[in-house]
């Protein structure tokens, strides 16, 4: 059976601080959508100048950097998490799935990914040809990490299923599980500006896919100003699709809003804080020129 381990896991969290360490921590990412949103999704991460391929149904694979990573996480409209491949193996589904789940959980440094102080939950999608029992595989994967903590510190990290400081998301089929860190944490869709809802109210991921596919994102030749100066929803409802608009127009990063706690990666051992707040004040900059802009031409809103 073979094994593919994903993360440089040889760099240390003192390595990863730095930014030369940042730039050649090379990351293998599932970047997932809704279902029938691929489409969008990859045009909005070639707007990123980030490659991706399809991987199946509702999963773009990228392979980035921490700056890729952080710069979905931030300014990504469609996507809904972002998972970092860990180790994947082939499986026999002729033998006990769960014990091959738990050796290949075993097979991997936890330690490397979170401290003993800071809890994990589990997660776990098994395709429906493959036969066992998925609370009985998440318990055994459980087991897996508890017992390399235990070996080298003779104790284990605790296990939150409501609030975790890491999801660990695995996935079986008939040929082979994966194992995935969620770095995204909460579901990027969520903004958190609806204080009320509609009978039927858009998703804001679908409607931004929607902006996407009819090119909204588009600058004009110099590059410096919308291709589209106007937008008509003749079924406005709740305002979603309009306040999509507009915070594209304005060129906000939806991520900003995010709570510090949000985040997969904040307690990540990889994370590297200057970066992120680099990042993030660059996003602000962004925002405030573009609202500079609309005040000094109002016309160019697209109402």
């Amino acid at each position: 059976m073979t094994e593919t381990t994903a993360l440089a896991t040889s760099i240390t969290p003192a390595q990863a601080s730095s930014q030369a360490s940042s730039n050649r921590l090379s990351l293998d990412l599932i970047i997932t959508c809704a279902d029938g949103l691929e489409a969008p999704l990859q045009t909005e991460l070639s707007s990123f100048g980030i490659a991706s391929e399809m991987k199946s149904t509702g999963r773009l694979a990228v392979t980035g950097s921490l700056r890729d990573l952080y710069t979905i996480c931030l300014w990504s409209r469609v996507a809904s998490r972002v998972l970092m491949l860990i180790k994947r193996k082939n499986i026999n589904t002729e033998y006990d799935v769960a014990e091959q789940l738990y050796g290949l959980a075993k097979s991997v440094n936890w330690t490397e990914q979170f401290s003993l102080e800071q809890t994990f939950a589990i997660r776990l999608s098994v395709d429906k040809r493959v036969a066992v029992s998925q609370q009985f595989a998440m318990l055994r994967i459980k087991d897996a990490i508890a017992d390399t903590f235990n070996e080298i510190y003779d104790s284990r990290p605790n296990v939150d299923s409501k609030n975790p400081d890491f999801s660990v998301f695995a996935t079986v089929n008939d040929k082979q599980a994966e194992l995935y860190l969620d770095l995204s944490g909460t579901s990027l869709h969520r903004r958190g500006y609806r204080v009320a809802m509609t009978e039927a109210p858009l998703k804001e991921n679908l409607a931004a896919a929607l902006l996407y596919s009819a090119g909204w994102h588009k600058k004009n030749d110099a590059g410096n100003a919308p291709f589209y100066n106007a937008l008509i929803d003749p079924m406005c409802g709740s305002g979603t699709f309009i306040i999509e608009a507009l915070l594209m127009h304005c060129d906000y990063a939806v991520g900003i809003d995010k709570a510090a706690n949000q985040f997969g990666f904040y307690q990540w051992q990889h994370h590297d804080e200057a970066l992120w707040k680099q990042m993030i004040d660059d996003a602000q900059t962004r925002f405030r020129e573009a609202l500079e802009i609309i005040n000094e031409q109002p016309d160019t809103l697209p109402l």
